[in-house]
């Protein structure tokens, strides 16, 4: 059964439903939330399994958001919406933290080589400002920590202090907008910026 549906051009079907559960979600078709955000979910875990190479911390924090949105909506009560508000949020710290933590044990990303090794790549690459910051190694070091330092302290965004938190996520939303930029990583801006209404509603309470 799987093999008929993995197949082309059949799973095109499955591509359409993922679409129209998403544009559901996002422009508020007529479906239920819980309807629509189940939708993404199972159609996002089958692109998963048929295409298992390729993906990366944005997919996963995509599928995270709505699998704990589908639960939340079928439970259906207040108390599980906060759960779901809250659980998104200590996603989100954790992943910041994670990606921190293993920058900072990292030699390239201490010494400043990670960003100039990274943006003059073809994958990930932006040739010209590559050259700049290889030419420019005080620079690239100082923005190799400075990333570290905001994803390693970003929990403390939820500590109740509003200027802080939305100190923490302007500046998050900068970076994700330009490694969207110049990295062309663009799914992980609307994945982790999905994340940040949960943070703010986290830190208010």
């Amino acid at each position: 059964m799987l093999e008929t549906l993995f197949a082309y051009p059949s799973f095109l079907g499955t591509v359409t439903l993922r679409l129209l559960g998403a544009a559901a979600v996002v422009v508020g078709l007529p479906l239920p939330l819980g309807v629509s955000a189940a939708l993404v979910a199972v159609t996002s875990l089958l692109l998963a399994r048929r295409s298992p190479y390729g993906t990366d911390g944005a997919d996963q924090m995509t599928l995270i958001i709505f699998i704990a949105a589908s639960l939340a909506e079928a439970i259906g009560t207040p108390r599980a919406r906060e759960l779901f508000l809250w659980f998104v949020a200590a996603q989100a710290c954790l992943a910041y933290v994670t990606a921190g933590v293993a920058k900072s044990v990292s030699p390239v990303w201490r010494d400043g080589r990670a960003l100039p090794g990274i943006l003059g790549t073809n994958s990930y690459g932006h040739r010209r400002i590559g050259l700049v910051l290889a030419c420019h190694q005080r620079t690239a070091w100082i923005l190799g920590w400075a990333i570290i330092v905001l994803e390693c302290a970003f929990p403390s965004a939820l500590l109740g202090i509003r200027p802080l938190t939305y100190v923490l996520l302007a500046a998050m939303l900068s970076f994700h907008a330009t490694a969207a930029f110049l990295m062309r990583l663009n799914t992980f801006f609307w994945a982790f910026t999905a994340t940040y209404p949960s943070i703010v509603f986290c830190a208010l309470r």
